[in-house]
């Protein structure tokens, strides 16, 4: 870049960055940059301006006096956007910041003479914990449930898979397993809870039932009935008394086929010793993967036993609404449901926290972008069963609705945790 844009340097650089605490873990920022810092910026935005048009001059070939004429405004806002990015970096560097999502810039200042640049931002920092001493953690070994056990679990569960419906003939009344559709109403308080409320509910009743099951209070209707009755809530109605009104409309039997060769030809396997082989096999494969789900389960209680700090309200009240899509719309679900939502919320926030600084301070445990995209890559390749075309058409679905950043994060906690889980002890 020609000397005579450049600033001849005046003063040192001393206390560049300063930090004022606005509380709710936000915090004011004042940063500096001085005539050297400028001065480099100034010929790193110069390059990418050397390769845009300038009447009268061919490509490339225009002086750096022509660029600055007739891009005067745009270099300059082009500059200052530049200077703030590497001011906010130096401040996160110098201060030891542990930034929130990006900085929201209220002022930037370059001086007349461009011998100085000064900025303010607010930015919101994460949380501050200690880790404890996890390596001295002991979480205990899941119990193992016997090999042929499992096999005959999931023999039965191919027979529910198989399972043929009869609609109820006159006489018939609701019993354990069937399948009926009903309008629902339920009330907390002598309130509407519009969220569990409907017209054509489908149910699926258990083939076991007891008093905590919704459908034991179903057995013994018929279509066309109308019930009411009280029922202990559970989850977020947890201590409280529902009371429902259950309209039954219709209802079928679900009849299980018998376990032998026909059902294993409705799996695609010869006879019912080929399916029990094929499952078998399937439960060898699976079996480190079930066991280090079963310990990530333990862990995660863990780490919420031994952490109770403080975390942003808004990120609270934004992971609630994200969970809420599963239950309702957020607007008209009860305050009870709100405030659970918005506990499991704060669980979930501060195992992400937790994580995120295990990684910090344990390079070992860190995973990097590409590294999660490759593993991403190989997942989505497998589940499409190796065709590149369609993993790759997948990947760019997730790129365009932004949900790729959300998958990424989700890998690598789990990287995080599965390698907090050979620090560990694990006890029998």
């Amino acid at each position: 870049m020609n000397e005579d844009l450049i600033i001849s340097p005046k003063q040192e650089k001393t206390d560049m960055t300063s930090v004022e605490n606005l509380g709710d873990f936000k915090v004011l920022v004042t940063s500096k940059l001085d005539v050297d810092d400028i001065n480099k910026k100034k010929r790193e935005v110069m390059g990418i301006f050397r390769n845009l048009k300038v009447p009268g001059n061919r490509p490339g070939k225009a002086t750096d006096q022509m660029i600055m004429s007739h891009y005067r405004d745009q270099f300059k806002n082009t500059l200052v956007k530049a200077l703030a990015e590497e001011a906010y970096h130096n401040a996160v560097s110098e201060q030891k910041l542990r930034p929130l999502g990006p900085p929201q810039f209220k002022t930037l200042d370059l001086s007349p003479l461009e011998s100085q640049f000064t900025c303010t931002f607010e930015v919101l920092g994460q949380p501050e914990f200690d880790l404890p001493d996890f390596k001295t953690w002991e979480i205990v070994r899941p119990a193992k449930e016997e090999h042929d056990v499992i096999v005959e679990k999931q023999l039965q569960l191919a027979r529910e898979q198989a399972t043929l419906l009869t609609p109820f003939v006159d006489g018939d009344v609701v019993q354990a397993g069937d399948s009926i559709v009903a309008n629902l109403d339920i009330f907390a308080d002598a309130k509407k809870i519009e969220s569990m409320c409907g017209e054509g509910q489908v149910f699926e009743l258990d083939r076991e039932l007891d008093d905590k099951n919704f459908g034991v209070y179903l057995v013994g209707m018929k279509p066309g009935e109308t019930k009411v009755f009280d029922m202990p809530g559970s989850g977020f109605f947890e201590g409280k008394t529902l009371t429902a009104k259950v309209e039954l409309l219709n209802a079928s039997k679900r009849n299980l086929p018998e376990l032998n060769d026909d059902l294993a030809v409705k799996f695609g396997c010869t006879d019912l010793a080929d399916l029990r082989g094929k499952i078998s096999s399937a439960i060898d494969a699976n079996e480190q993967k079930m066991e280090t789900q079963k310990l990530l389960v333990a862990l995660k209680q863990k780490i919420k036993e031994h952490f109770d700090f403080k975390v942003p309200e808004f990120l609270i009240e934004g992971e609630a609404k994200m969970l809420a899509t599963k239950v309702g719309d957020w607007d008209k679900l009860e305050d009870y449901i709100k405030d659970g939502l918005r506990s499991q919320a704060t669980d979930n926030l501060r195992f992400s926290f937790f994580v995120n600084k295990v990684a910090e301070d344990h390079p070992d445990c860190q995973l990097a972008d590409m590294e999660a995209i490759s593993i991403l890559e190989n997942v989505i390749k497998s589940q499409a069963n190796g065709n590149e075309a369609v993993a790759k058409s997948k990947l760019e679905e997730l790129r365009a609705t932004n949900n790729l950043p959300i998958v990424i994060t989700r890998l690598k906690e789990e990287f995080i945790v599965e390698k907090l889980l050979t620090k560990l002890t694990i006890v029998e």
